[in-house]
């Protein structure tokens, strides 16, 4: 991890992002296309992890277009999700429970539309302003690294394990399969030893 020195802490920048990333992937792996949201206690200190919701691939998928519907399930579900997580205690004073977002991906690990459009959603989400919670970092996870969004943090690991790619196999064309292939192996090896005796 590298931190520029021109960054600034605020009370709301998770202090480590890939000891965070490692703690929430240790209860449940991440997946490609899925929305995680972490509370965090005290981000910038001591960063105690107090739970976390996963949106599933496929209901993140139906909230990324860009358009007027894709903008009301966004907010729609991070409404649900940040009421539902876990928060600190409530004391007098500032606020010190932080939700951070973090996005699963495949890819490079450089934002794009599909970020900027939940970093949206999470700027005008009603619930943190009722649950008193600060808006926190958006983490993209890829199976590159991780990259903290508007930062210079970033990381190799961890990461999105890597898409599996099928191996190649070259495909024996239909009329070579059975007698065909003992024909040409026979062949093959009749020319081999005339070519030899000569």
């Amino acid at each position: 991890m590298r931190r520029d020195p021109d960054d600034r802490s605020d009370i709301w920048d998770v202090r480590d992002p890939a000891k965070l990333l490692r703690r929430m992937a240790s209860e449940t792996p991440f997946l490609p296309g899925e929305i995680r949201l972490a509370s965090v206690e005290d981000a910038s200190t001591e960063c105690r992890f107090l739970g976390q919701l996963r949106l599933e691939p496929g209901v993140v998928a139906r909230a990324d277009e860009d358009s007027h519907a894709g903008y009301d399930r966004r907010h729609r579900l991070l409404d649900e999700a940040v009421a539902a997580l876990p928060a600190g205690p409530e004391e007098p004073g500032p606020p010190w429970t932080t939700v951070v977002l973090v996005s699963a991906r495949y890819g490079r690990v450089v934002t794009g539309m599909r970020e900027h459009l939940w970093d949206e959603a999470v700027h005008f989400c009603n619930e943190y302003a009722m649950r008193w919670m600060l808006r926190g970092d958006h983490v993209l996870l890829t199976e590159h690294g991780w990259l903290v969004q508007g930062t210079s943090l970033v990381g190799a690991r961890p990461h999105l394990r890597s898409p599996r790619r099928r191996p190649v196999r070259a495909h024996r064309p239909r009329w070579m399969s059975g007698q065909a292939t003992r024909q040409i192996s026979s062949a093959s090896r009749t020319s081999s030893s005339r070519a030899g005796s000569g």
